[in-house]
């Protein structure tokens, strides 16, 4: 952490190592490394290590799962099984 005065303001910044990051959001420390070369997770890459800025990362929302045709026949008529043979 490091504290730094500016014009009378105290600025508060803490600075994580990956490690301590992926405790504090509960993830992998590789999902960690992921979220910073994304940009998703603020951060500076220091030579081949990374210190992180930032806690707060949003995640990517899930595309809807594409239903399958004998899944939607199934549900609409119920006698198809997924080979489109009657039961």
């Amino acid at each position: 952490m490091t504290n730094n005065t500016a014009r009378g303001i105290n600025l508060i910044m803490e600075i994580y190592s990956v490690d301590e990051a992926a405790d504090a959001l509960a993830i992998s420390v590789r999902r960690v490394r992921k979220l910073l070369e994304e940009n998703r997770i603020k951060g500076k890459k220091l030579g081949r290590d990374w210190a992180v800025l930032s806690l707060e990362y949003t995640k990517k929302a899930r595309g809807r799962k594409k239903q399958k045709r004998w899944e939607i026949v199934q549900k609409e008529y119920g006698h198809f099984n997924r080979y489109g043979s009657w039961y």
